[in-house]
């Protein structure tokens, strides 16, 4: 058996649940910071919404260089319930 190797596994696309518990949030969150224009990239195949495991990685390491003070808005157009 083959196992993946480091470059096909940042090309996995994750789905909408895999990629809130890969972040460490709830399917909430992830939802409302897509529908906020924030958050991580994804892409909408059909009816479904994956995410690339490598946008993960790199909103995850945009987050550990960038983080923002608590009174900082998630999103400066849209209304968020759930912050980063």
């Amino acid at each position: 058996m083959k196992l993946p190797t480091t470059e096909s596994r940042l090309h996995q696309l994750l789905s909408e649940s895999q990629a809130a518990e890969y972040l460490g949030i709830s399917l909430d969150i992830i939802r409302d910071w897509r529908e906020a224009g924030i958050g991580p990239a994804h892409v909408r195949l059909d009816t479904s919404v994956v995410y690339p495991r490598r946008d993960l990685i790199a909103f995850l390491a945009l987050l550990l260089t960038n983080p923002r003070e608590p009174s900082e808005p998630v999103a400066s157009t849209k209304e968020v319930k759930h912050g980063i």
